[in-house]
Parts: C-alpha cells; structure tokens; sequence
C-alpha cells in the first residue's frame, strides 16, 4: 500500500513554451517536519500555511515554514487534503466522512457533520460558503452555506475519487482511479464521464479557468486540456514517479501567463493511513 509522504521531490512545468524549471532555479528549501504522515497543504497567503494528515494532526506556520506548531484539530481520524478558500477559512477531509474547518487563518478548527461515512480524500472551496469534497464509491458532497449543511451528489460513478478542483462556483471537474475524469458545468447538478485516453490512477487536478486544466497521475503521466476537457493531451515530465497533486498559480516574475506546478513525494508504506489504489484498471 503506497501513501505519499510531505518529504516531496517538487517539479515546476512551465505552461506553454516555458522549459522546465528545476527545483534550485524555483528556490525551494527543504524543511524537516518530523511526521511522515502528513498529506494535504493549504496556503492562506505566502507564509501562513498548513498541513494534515495522519490521526488527524494539522501543523501550521505562520513564518513561511521556518517554525511549525501543532493545532487541535477536532478530530483524531485520517485527513487528507485542505482548501483555504481565503486568508481565514479552510477546510480539512478525511476518513469516515471527517470535515474539519477553520474561520481563523487555521488556529482553531471546528468538525462538521457530513451525513457521510466515507472516505474523503479531497475538498475544493471557491468561496468561504461554496466547496466540494470527494471520495471513495463515487463520493461527491457539496456545501453553499459554508460547510452548515453537506448535500451528497450524484456522481454517476462508483469509482474512487481522487481529486477536485472548481473555478467559480459552478465549473469542476473530479479525477479518479482508472482513468475517470468528471466535469461539472453546474455545480455538480449533473456530472458527465470525459474520455481521458489513459487507464491510469488519476491523482490530483487543478483548473486555471473554464478551458484550461492539468491532470496528473502515475508514471509521471501530466494531461492538459485546452477545450474544456473534449480533448486531453499527454505532457512531458520528465521523471516516472507518479505525480500526486498539481496545481495553477500566477508567478509574479513570469509575465507571460500561469504556472502549472505537479508535485511528486516519496511513497512509501504507512501503516496508519488507506490508500484504495487498486492494482487492474
């Protein structure tokens, strides 16, 4: 059973003609956080991040990484991923339908009632009121009120999902195992299967807007769409690790439009945290 560890390799692949930035060239430093349980990362602003992970452990730091303190989490089940939807609020997912969400920049954090018992492994917020979290067996829950009341959607899947991630409140798209990508042009009304030409484990999924988007996944596989997903091409990565989380950011220093950045951590096995990856698609 593989779980991604925070140790991280990080590649920086530049959208369009930008070559590949290495690790120096992005300035990246690595930092020692002694938990190798530790799986989801949200940035409030540019020094006040947090981290989740095993047996329900949030870390924070509010100096850009040079000193991290524990904060209560409500919870002691597994989270997996984190959404700051500003530079107060965020929400935490995990194991047995677990939604933890903070209104204070990540000191404190609240538990939520999901009505869900499933395996949360990501969470998508685009304002302070509207998210989506995702699952295994098809898992779709939706928020407009601010994590108050959780509604469950209908994925038209039974497949484990992976990833999320929406602009605006009404355009997302999920991925998954076995090569399942979901787009939602409603808000999850209705979500329709997209032909991603691969069977890989699809593992993290960042939109720029309602055209463009990356999809990364094992193998070192990076898929990019241009259309709004009628299409999806293979990108080069330039390693084989499998690529776990991706993300759209605009660098300040490079005018010429956005970065997509795929991050690619170590696996190893933890005991204490589920990994549902199956190994036929």
């Amino acid at each position: 059973m593989r779980r991604a560890r925070f140790s991280v390799m990080l590649l920086s692949v530049v959208a369009a003609a930008w070559p590949m930035a290495s690790v120096g060239q992005a300035g990246w430093q690595p930092q020692s956080i002694i938990n190798e349980n530790l799986i989801g990362v949200a940035f409030f602003d540019l020094r006040t991040v947090v981290v989740v992970g095993g047996g329900g452990e949030i870390l924070r730091t509010a100096d850009g990484g040079q000193s991290w303190r524990t904060v209560e989490s409500g919870t002691r089940e597994n989270l997996h991923a984190v959404s700051a939807a500003n530079a107060n609020v965020a929400t935490a997912v995990g194991e047995n339908g677990t939604i933890v969400r903070s209104i204070d920049g990540g000191n404190s954090w609240m538990v939520e009632a999901s009505g869900s018992y499933s395996f949360l492994t990501a969470v998508s917020f685009t304002s302070e009121n509207t998210g989506t979290a995702v699952g295994e067996s098809g898992t779709v829950l939706r928020t407009t009120d601010g994590g108050a009341t959780w509604t469950p959607q209908d994925s038209q899947t039974t497949s484990f999902l992976t990833a999320v991630s929406f602009v605006g409140r009404d355009t997302g798209t999920i991925v998954g195992e076995c090569g399942i990508i979901l787009p939602t042009e409603n808000g999850g009304a209705t979500w329709t299967q997209q032909a991603s030409g691969t069977s890989q484990w699809l593992a993290g999924v960042s939109l720029l807007d309602e055209n463009i988007g990356i999809v990364t996944a094992d193998q070192g596989t990076i898929l990019r769409t241009a259309d709004g997903g009628v299409t999806w091409t293979v990108q080069p990565s330039g390693t084989t690790q499998g690529l776990w989380a991706c993300r759209y950011s605009v660098v300040p220093e490079l005018s010429s439009g956005p970065m997509e950045r795929c991050f690619a951590p170590q696996t190893s096995g933890s005991p204490g945290l589920r990994c549902a990856k199956p190994i036929l698609c």
